[in-house]
């Protein structure tokens, strides 16, 4: 079995064979198809309160940050 390689869209239930291949795979050849979508980035809970915090900081009256001489004194 010839393998192939290549990203397309699948448009109206169609999938585009990329011209370079066109003439190796004809009209009639009967391949075997394996579809890959990339999966979506599904975050877990911690993962996504870090980014709200990111996306939408804490307003804290009287918020000193730690020095570094604070962060790493012993």
């Amino acid at each position: 079995m010839q393998a192939v390689e290549f990203e397309t869209k699948i448009e109206n239930g169609a999938i585009a064979i990329p011209p370079q291949y066109q003439q190796t795979f004809g009209n009639s050849t009967q391949v075997k198809v394996i579809l890959l979508m990339p999966e979506p980035l599904v975050l877990d809970e911690e993962e996504d309160m870090i980014a709200n915090l990111l996306d939408h900081p804490l307003d804290i009256d009287n918020f000193m940050p730690q020095t570094r001489e604070d962060l790493y004194d012993r």
